[in-house]
């Protein structure tokens, strides 16, 4: 198998202490620091995630900040974010791409933090014959000259833009805790339940939903598979903590 995916890249940054008592300045924890652990967020995420199952990834990222996170067990504590903005594709020196098309699929991951701009899908369009799988933040129909798509909302993404996704042919609704549901122009047509029965983060699921889904159903086919296989791996990681 051999992808291109496209999109933003993050860093996952936490901070893994422990804390025994309120700071006397303010109602807070003083937390002592032990341990720091980083891990690819967003688009480098889902290379990872591809490249771990054995697939060959072919990216074009930008990178587009550090998600920094204070941990104390399975509690998350605070989160602040570093420069939280990403280089547009403009900037890309385009000498350097991938020119080959030659790919199963290609996989978006937009965060909608400015890395796709016009140019980016001009130079995509190169590619509108193959099969897309898109996640994005923004407004799907940015995407519609690119006929063989699946969208990947969650819930919040999937209200805001409702009339757009229930026009759309594929879609994967991720619906946190209440599963998961593949729509087609706005009709249920499978539904796959959540499997994890005791999360402990939501971090990096729809990173892992989009890739588990591409990677199960570019080898056998079936949405009912990627469905069920998708819901395996979020549940995988979302019960997971930050540790292991």
């Amino acid at each position: 198998m051999k992808l291109l995916c496209v999109g933003e890249a993050f860093v996952d940054q936490y901070f893994i202490g422990t804390t025994t008592r309120v700071s006397p300045e303010c109602p807070i924890p003083v937390v002592r620091v032990e341990s720091t652990l980083r891990l690819p967020g967003g688009a480098a995420n889902v290379n990872a995630n591809l490249a771990g199952w054995g697939v060959e990834v072919h990216s074009i990222t930008a990178p587009a900040g550090i998600k920094n996170r204070l941990m104390v067990g399975d509690y998350q504590l605070a989160r602040w974010d570093e420069y939280d903005s990403c280089p547009p594709f403009s900037q890309i020196n385009l000498n350097s791409l991938p020119y080959s098309t030659e790919f199963d699929a290609v996989v978006i991951s937009d965060y909608g933090k400015g890395f796709f701009d016009s140019l980016s899908l001009d130079w995509l369009e190169r590619l509108q014959d193959h099969p897309f799988f898109i996640d994005t933040k923004g407004d799907p129909l940015r995407w519609q000259n690119f006929s063989n798509t699946t969208f990947f909302p969650n819930a919040k993404e999937f209200t805001q833009y409702r009339e757009a996704y229930n026009s759309l042919a594929s879609v994967v609704y991720k619906r946190g805790a209440d599963g998961m549901e593949y729509l087609v122009k706005g009709q249920p047509t499978y539904f796959e339940k959540a499997r994890s029965t005791r999360p402990v983060s939501v971090i990096g699921a729809g990173d892992t939903v989009l890739s588990a889904f591409v990677f199960n159903y570019r080898q056998y086919g079936n949405v009912r598979s990627a469905l069920a296989f998708a819901s395996a791996a979020a549940a995988a990681a979302v019960s997971r903590t930050c540790e292991g």
